[in-house]
């Protein structure tokens, strides 16, 4: 059902967490299934030198924030703010279509930690 790259992300759980001091933090939650995600980043100059998450939800939403974090690190704002739904589930090898609203969830997140 999950493609290797997302079993792997739920394995090793890379960027799993929270920042005392973050410069930028964004929620995201899908209100009919639940599925929560936190972004917090830290720029420094206008790049993302520190990125953890914060997921529960369902596999794809845990996995897509994951992919997320690991995309943006070292970053800077301008790539975040152009990542479409796309990039992620490129970076995830797709997801079957009934959850790719985790990946929009994720993609959520990061939108309101740099937008906001």
């Amino acid at each position: 059902m999950y493609s290797e790259r997302v079993r792997k992300l739920i394995a090793e759980l890379p960027n799993r967490g929270g920042l005392e001091n973050p410069t930028h933090s964004g929620t995201a939650e899908n209100p009919i299934c639940g599925d929560l995600v936190r972004i917090h980043l830290v720029l420094v100059e206008g790049h993302v030198e520190v990125v953890r998450f914060q997921a529960s939800g369902c596999p794809a939403t845990i996995a897509s924030a994951a992919a997320i974090t690991e995309m943006v690190e070292g970053q800077d704002l301008a790539f975040c703010q152009a990542l479409v739904l796309n990039d992620i589930l490129d970076n995830l090898g797709s997801l079957p279509s009934a959850r790719r609203h985790g990946a929009e969830v994720a993609l959520q997140a990061l939108r309101s930690a740099v937008d906001g």
